[in-house]
């Protein structure tokens, strides 16, 4: 195992300097491209959308994929350099998600290595577009790719060691515009403004839903608007999701912005509102036989485990009745700002989880 966490360090450095924001993931791409190929896997390609693929070959059982995503939440011009204290390192997207790329790359060189032959293959995928408005796509790419002709989909994500996401909790999003006559500051003092009115509205919309954790979440996100200091706002956007564990209660939620809005237009006001972005319900029960084995593998290891929903890459698969779920490899924290850090002692046991999960998965 040792070499394996030397190697995964190593390429962890390597990957993590690789600045890819969601949509532009080239240069990140490329990097894994040459890295499957150096480290022996068949069949490597970048498909249209920029996911990379890889085989390595095995028995006659059906293959199994292991992905993990290549995009993180941060701009190529924020510096991606790695802090290291001891055993925290930090970085932004240091664990969502440059730590499972770098773990794709010990997990291939574990298995092409080792004496033990494997029933099926394994697909090393690193995909595109999970975070934010990427709205799964690369996922939907892979999944439309092997559909059900692999035994399961293992996603992985670099924080949360001990989580099991085998629900997928749906969401919508959405862009607001709120648009007004405007004018001057003082002499058509008294106007709507439209970031005023837009701030009502999110004021109100936060108190209809109400405080619902666990259940369902209406985040604002990003919001703009407005032109100088002096002058009544004539224009105001803002983007907002919403998420929740039942595609009832999303509906719910939905029909109640929706009413909100209808009130709120009038001659002086008028808001407009665009959905930009979905992802889809679905889950494996806890008997399932995929849940089942990575408790007990979690439990082996002295871990105990934690079935959540969550918005991840194997959302796809699951909204379509396919085995996935999504493990993750170490403890961290601060997860999309740019002190991320994950704790490097605990990488070993995320991925002998990984391994003996694999190894696992053939065995009725």
């Amino acid at each position: 195992m040792k070499d394996i966490i030397k190697l995964v360090l190593q390429e962890l450095e390597n990957i993590q300097i690789i600045p890819a924001p969601t949509l532009d993931e080239f240069d990140r791409s490329q990097y894994l491209y040459h890295a499957f190929q150096v480290h022996g896997l068949s069949g490597v390609e970048i498909d249209g959308i920029g996911n990379v693929y890889g085989f390595l070959a095995g028995g006659q059982e059906k293959p199994l994929v292991i992905s993990a995503h290549v995009d993180t939440v941060h701009a190529k011009s924020v510096d991606h350099s790695i802090v290291k204290q001891a055993e925290i390192w930090s970085g932004p997207g240091i664990g969502d998600n440059s730590l499972s790329l770098a773990a794709l790359i010990g997990l291939i060189h574990h298995f092409h290595s080792q004496p033990a032959h494997l029933p099926g293959g394994i697909w090393f995928v690193a995909n595109v577009s999970e975070e934010g408005l990427g709205n799964l796509a690369g996922m939907r790419v892979v999944t439309d790719r092997f559909k059900d002709k692999v035994n399961a989909f293992l996603v992985l994500e670099g924080i949360g060691l001990g989580a099991i996401f085998h629900q997928a909790l749906g969401l919508k999003r959405f862009e607001l515009r709120v648009s007004t006559a405007g004018g001057h500051a003082w002499v058509d003092y008294g106007n709507p403004s439209a970031i005023e009115e837009l701030a009502k509205f999110i004021t109100a919309s936060k108190k209809i839903v109400g405080q619902k954790k666990g259940q369902v979440s209406l985040n604002f996100g990003s919001i703009a608007g407005g032109s100088t200091i002096n002058s009544i706002a004539k224009q105001a956007v803002c983007r907002f999701e919403i998420r929740a564990v039942s595609e009832e209660l999303l509906t719910q939620t939905n029909r109640k912005i929706g009413r909100l809005l209808i009130a709120a237009n009038n001659p002086e006001v008028e808001y407009s509102v665009e959905e930009i972005g979905s992802r889809p319900f679905g889950g494996l029960k806890e008997n399932h036989w995929l849940v089942e084995k990575a408790v007990k593998i979690l439990s082996d290891l002295g871990l105990t485990p934690h079935l959540l929903a969550g918005s991840t890459d194997a959302s796809e698969p699951l909204s379509r009745g396919y085995p996935s779920v999504c493990i993750c490899l170490t403890r961290g924290g601060n997860i999309h700002t740019r002190n991320e850090f994950i704790e490097i002692s605990s990488i070993k046991t995320g991925l002998q989880q990984v391994i003996n999960l694999v190894n696992d998965i053939w065995r009725v």
